[in-house]
């Protein structure tokens, strides 16, 4: 294992944890839909919803 004195792992897990609160208040603030399906608008019963 790579040891590095005086360097706290959690540094780099808030880092991460900091950086992807990042990225969802961008993809929020863009109205990206937070639904996990992507760019399919396709519902269950085949029809497209409006944009």
């Amino acid at each position: 294992m790579i040891s590095v004195p005086g360097f706290a792992i959690f540094n780099v897990a808030d880092s991460f944890i900091v950086c992807s609160m990042i990225v969802v208040a961008i993809l929020l603030l863009r109205d990206v839909p937070m639904n996990g399906a992507g760019k399919n608008t396709q519902t269950a019963t085949g029809t497209d919803q409006p944009q």
